[in-house]
Parts: structure tokens; C-alpha cells; sequence
């Protein structure tokens, strides 16, 4: 006969109750990007995103911390997801990398960054200002970059891979790349001097190709 032992805890997973958590933290993600957007990450309090996601404080609290909601915030604008990594594991990116034509690869990427950009813009200016106040949230911001570098090395990879010729001096050339694709640069030419996205891209597809192969130095 076999004796169970009926006081041992179970280990019991209620999708209902996993299903309403994941509902609130996209709700407190969204809050928290309209009021680090609009307020700035100093001024922005946890009661203000509560207020904003219509939940108490300590469920904010539960969430947090506050450094760790700017960033969940910056990544789901940007890619839709907040476990976002690197950019191959945004779908639209990876995406990209199907087709065996460098033009057609670097054209959907680009497209794809663009949109990235234009969804993540305040966000990443509430990002960037961030890091200047908290040296975690800058310490986590140069992660980033150094990440986005590292893909920026791959993609030229697989650019090459498929037939573009890279010219001589390919750190700088890729150093040069990852300074034109750039929220930076998006802010800067569509948000303030008004250029449409259409334009912006295409002026982003001519300069990566250019600043990739040009051998005139």
C-alpha cells in the first residue's frame, strides 16, 4: 500500500490568475511609457503610473522598480516584446534576413527600424535623459548599445554573405553605420525638420550602402 503525504503544498499554476498578471503589467508598461514620454524619468513617480494604469501602488511597486519599468517600456515600444535582446528577435528583423539579396535584406530591415524607431522615439529620449540621473539606467543603456553594435557586426555579415562588397577598414565602417541608424538621427531628420519616413529611409538605405562600400577614404 502506498501512503501519500496529503499536507505536502502543491504546486498549483492558475492560467486565470497568470493571464490577469500579464494583463496589469501590460497596462502598468503602457502607463509608464506615456508618463516617462511626457514627464521625464525624475518627475515621473510610481504613483503616477498607478494612477495612469488604474491600479494601486504597491502593485506598480510589485512591478518595478521604477528603472526597470523605463527600460520594459523602451524595449516593448521598440519591439513589441519586453524580453527583446537583440534585434534578430525583433520578428520584423529577423525577417529580413530571408531573402538572399542584400538590397532586399537591407530595405526590409531598414523599414522595419524606421517604424521601430518612429514607435519608441519618446521613449527613448526619456531613456537617454535617464541615464544622465541613474547610473543603473546608464550602466543598462550602454549594454544596450554595445548589444545593438554587436548586431550591427552581424548584419553586415550576413550583407556581405549575401554579395555586398565591404570596404577596407570595416570597424569604422560599421561604427559609422550604427551612428546613421540611430533614434538619434531618426529624431533629428523626421521629428524636427520634418521629413517623412518614406524619405528618411531611403536616405538611410543610401547611406549605410555607402558608408559600407565606398573605398574613398
Amino acid at each position: 500500500m502506498t501512503v501519500t503525504n496529503s499536507s505536502r503544498p502543491r504546486n498549483y499554476v492558475s492560467p486565470v490568475r497568470n493571464e490577469a498578471a500579464r494583463r496589469t503589467r501590460e497596462r502598468i508598461v503602457r502607463a509608464a511609457t506615456d508618463c516617462f514620454t511626457r514627464a521625464g524619468y525624475s518627475a515621473t513617480t510610481l504613483k503616477a503610473i498607478a494612477s495612469a494604469a488604474g491600479v494601486s501602488v504597491e502593485t506598480v511597486n510589485n512591478n518595478g522598480p521604477k528603472r526597470d519599468l523605463l527600460l520594459a517600456a523602451f524595449t516593448t515600444a521598440f519591439g513589441g516584446r519586453e524580453d527583446l535582446r537583440t534585434m534578430a528577435d525583433h520578428p520584423a528583423i529577423a525577417a529580413s534576413l530571408e531573402s538572399d539579396d542584400p538590397a532586399d535584406t537591407l530595405d526590409v530591415l531598414l523599414a522595419a527600424l524606421v517604424d521601430a524607431f518612429a514607435n519608441s522615439d519618446g521613449i527613448w529620449r526619456a531613456l537617454s535623459a535617464a541615464a544622465d540621473q541613474d547610473p543603473e539606467v546608464a550602466a543598462a543603456l550602454d549594454a544596450m548599445l554595445e548589444r545593438r553594435h554587436a548586431d550591427f557586426v552581424r548584419l553586415v555579415d550576413e550583407l556581405e554573405q549575401r554579395g555586398m562588397p565591404i570596404g577596407p577598414d570595416r570597424d569604422r565602417r560599421v561604427d559609422a553605420a550604427v551612428a546613421i541608424v540611430s533614434h538619434e538621427t531618426y529624431h533629428q531628420l523626421v521629428v524636427r525638420r520634418g521629413w517623412s519616413r518614406a524619405d528618411y529611409r531611403a536616405w538611410l538605405a543610401r547611406s549605410v550602402v555607402h558608408v559600407l562600400t565606398d573605398d574613398a577614404r
